[in-house]
């Protein structure tokens, strides 16, 4: 990229990571990857005078209870004798996992840099449906088993006042 005249700067990390056309004032494990169960990385940079906060999510896999409702072991993947509809089995199923863990991390971290006047994105993958998508309208289709659920990670950015900006735009 320098080549061509690009400049962009990074930082290290171990599992995904953040590009930014601005230089990095600063960045941050939030959540370290540890035995392969996600990560959290922040950077800091300054943009028209701003100071912005951009996290990059790459949650933990295992235990992904969505699996199950499809009839699916959510560790192993494996067929299960049928699909698991009980919401308070599939919320103990997904909350084993350290995907709640990452993201409380990030809301601690966050509220503060928001506290500053500092603006915040997060972005990733984070390993989990939209709590959006699987409400009563849609209990019946995508293979969601009558299911309506509140997923954890996007319940707990929702509740902490974090928006969708896909959602908020389109």
């Amino acid at each position: 990229l320098h080549e061509k005249g690009k400049i962009y700067y990074s930082f290290y990390s171990y599992d995904s990571g953040l590009l930014s056309k601005y230089p990095i004032q600063d960045s941050a494990v939030i959540f370290p990857e540890k035995d392969d169960h996600g990560s959290m990385y922040k950077l800091n940079c300054e943009v028209d005078g701003r100071k912005i906060c951009v996290y990059t999510a790459h949650l933990d896999y295992q235990d992904c209870a969505y699996y199950m409702v499809r009839g699916y072991d959510g560790s192993t993947w494996k067929k299960l004798p049928a699909p698991v509809t009980s919401v308070d089995s599939l919320l103990n199923s997904n909350t084993s996992s350290q995907r709640d863990d990452a993201v409380k991390l990030f809301l601690k971290d966050a509220q503060k840099e928001i506290s500053s006047g500092n603006l915040v994105f997060l972005g990733g993958d984070f390993k989990e449906p939209s709590h959006l998508d699987w409400i009563e309208s849609t209990k019946d289709s995508a293979d969601h088993n009558g299911v309506v659920i509140p997923w954890t990670v996007t319940t707990l950015l929702h509740e902490a006042g974090f928006k969708d900006v896909y959602r908020e735009v389109y």
